[in-house]
């Protein structure tokens, strides 16, 4: 694998952390539109409410959205790691920028005082000098 390939491996990670944080809203808000009435209903052994058995499923979900996110967190954390091993505090924030936060190249140039060109020459340039150390991350 490469550092570039490695890298936009994980580019929208920042994208799938907000979306299951929405995914966990949603959950929420379904439980609190649950029916609070006893369900005595064939197939509900136990007895459980059907609120009791909506909050036990939106529980269910959320934790595995929760655990999608520790994932991510991790992705996060490893790019952020990598880097931040770059000297050049211009070509830290163009890469964190593109490959953390997730923006375009036209509001990286923006924000960055920069052309479209020159973001991506800078883009190049950082990517060269993560190589050996992302090759040197890949033997250890």
């Amino acid at each position: 694998m490469t550092l570039k390939e490695y890298l936009a491996r994980f580019s929208g990670t920042k994208k799938a952390i907000d979306s299951a944080e929405v995914m966990i809203q949603h959950y929420e808000g379904l439980g609190a539109r649950s029916k609070p009435y006893r369900s005595l209903s064939k197939g509900n052994y136990y007895g459980l409410s059907s609120v009791e058995s909506v909050v036990e499923k939106i529980e269910k979900a959320k934790q595995r959205v929760l655990d999608s996110i520790e994932l991510h967190v991790d992705s996060l954390n490893s790019i952020s790691e990598l880097i931040g091993k770059l000297e050049n505090p211009e070509h830290r924030a163009i890469m964190e920028r593109y490959y953390i936060i997730g923006q375009t190249w036209e509001k990286i140039a923006d924000e960055c005082f920069v052309s479209l060109r020159t973001a991506h020459y800078i883009h190049k340039k950082a990517l060269a000098e993560l190589e050996p150390v992302f090759a040197e991350m890949q033997v250890n």
